[in-house]
C-alpha cells in the first residue's frame, strides 16, 4: 500500500474509535450503577475515551483537515485532546479541591501543548517549524512542572488516598503525553523519522492507554467519592459526622 501502510489509515482510525467507544461505554455503565458524587466522577472519567472515540471517527472520515507535510491531517484530533485535557483537569480539581484560579491556570497551560504541536506541522519554513517544535516541548515541560511542582504541593494538603490518586493520574499524564509529544516530533510532518502507519499505530496505542487509564484510575478511587458523599449527607441531616476526612488515612 501507499506510504508503506500495512493497513489503511481509515482502518486504524475506525478500529481505535471502536475500542475507545467500547471502553467509554463500559465506564459509562459503571457510572449508572453509582449515585451522587461517585456517579458524576466515574462519568467524568469516561469523557476522555468518549471524546477521542468521536475524534477518531471524524479522523477516519477525513473531516476538518489541514495539509501538513504534503498530507491531509485532521484538526479534530487536537480538539479531542483539548476535551481530554479539560476533563482531566476537572477530575484533578475535584480530587484535590483546587481553587478556580489553580484549575484555570493548570488547564490553560496543558491546552498549549496540542495546539503548538499542530502549529509546528504547518509552516514550510524549517526555522519556524523548529521554533514551534521547541515551543511544543516547552509547553509540555511547563505543564509537567506545574503538575509535579505546585499541584503536587497542593496534593500534600489532602488525605493520603486523594494524594495517591492524583499522583497516579499525574504520572499517567506525564508518561503518555510525553510519548505523544515525542511521536509528534519524530513524525513525517516534523523530523520525518516515522511513516504514517508507525506514527498512527503508536498514537492510537498511547491514546488508548491514556484515556482508558484515566477512567480506570477514577473508578479505582470510588471509595474517596463515597466518603465525600456520606459526609455531605450526614452534614445535611444534622447528624454528627464520624466518617474520616475524604481520602483520610492521615
Amino acid at each position: 500500500m501507499a506510504d508503506g501502510m500495512v493497513v489503511s489509515a481509515a482502518v486504524i482510525y475506525f478500529g481505535t474509535a471502536a475500542l475507545l467507544a467500547g471502553g467509554a461505554a463500559i465506564f459509562g455503565l459503571l457510572a449508572l450503577r453509582e449515585s451522587g458524587t461517585t456517579r458524576r466522577m466515574v462519568a467524568l472519567g469516561a469523557v476522555p475515551a468518549a471524546a477521542m472515540a468521536v475524534a477518531y471517527v471524524f479522523m477516519g472520515m477525513e473531516w476538518l483537515t489541514v495539509t501538513t507535510g504534503g498530507r491531509e491531517q485532521s484538526v479534530v484530533r487536537h480538539i479531542g485532546y483539548s476535551v481530554v485535557l479539560v476533563a482531566s483537569s476537572l477530575i484533578v480539581r475535584e480530587v484535590l479541591s483546587l481553587s478556580r484560579r489553580r484549575f484555570l491556570v493548570m488547564t490553560g497551560i496543558l491546552l498549549l501543548t496540542p495546539w503548538f504541536a499542530l502549529a509546528s506541522w504547518l509552516p514550510d519554513n524549517s526555522a519556524l517549524e523548529s521554533v514551534l517544535t521547541l515551543a511544543t516541548v516547552g509547553a509540555y515541560l511547563s505543564g509537567a512542572y506545574f503538575l509535579i511542582g505546585p499541584i503536587t504541593r497542593e496534593a500534600k494538603t489532602v488525605g493520603g488516598k486523594r494524594r495517591l490518586l492524583y499522583v497516579k493520574l499525574r504520572n499517567l499524564f506525564v508518561l503518555c503525553w510525553g510519548a505523544l509529544i515525542l511521536q509528534s516530533a519524530i513524525s513525517e510532518q516534523s523530523l520525518d523519522l516515522t511513516n504514517l502507519f508507525v506514527g498512527q499505530l503508536g498514537a492510537s496505542y498511547t491514546d488508548l492507554v491514556f484515556t482508558l487509564g484515566i477512567a480506570g484510575l477514577v473508578v479505582s478511587g470510588k471509595q474517596i467519592y463515597e466518603v465525600t458523599t456520606a459526609s455531605v449527607e450526614r452534614t445535611s441531616t444534622g447528624a454528627p459526622t464520624t466518617a474520616p476526612p475524604a481520602g483520610g488515612d492521615e
